[in-house]
């Protein structure tokens, strides 16, 4: 029997469970920092909406079209910097 003909096959044994825990581990580690990633994303969501309510209320109260203005303007430049991020990734 030849020496070489044993090697392969312990080889592939001791190193393929080995390789699917560390695909597996991967696939893990990527999936729970994708949902971690999009937690803080919805609540900066969050921050910066509630910034904007309080701006927008001194805005109204005041009746103050160009302040609510500069104020929706910026907000939607801000939502669609944050949503072209997240679709590169």
């Amino acid at each position: 029997m030849r020496r070489g003909a044993i090697q392969f096959p312990m080889l592939l044994a001791a190193l393929l469970p080995l390789t699917l825990l560390s695909i597996l581990m991967a696939g893990i580690f990527l999936v729970i920092t994708l949902d971690y990633n999009e937690h803080i994303d919805s609540r900066r969501e969050r921050q910066l909406l509630q910034q904007l309510a309080a701006a927008c209320e001194s805005g109204l109260l005041s009746a103050n079209a160009d302040q609510l203005q500069g104020l929706a303007q910026n907000a939607l430049t801000w939502v669609l910097a944050v949503s072209s991020a997240r679709n590169c990734f």
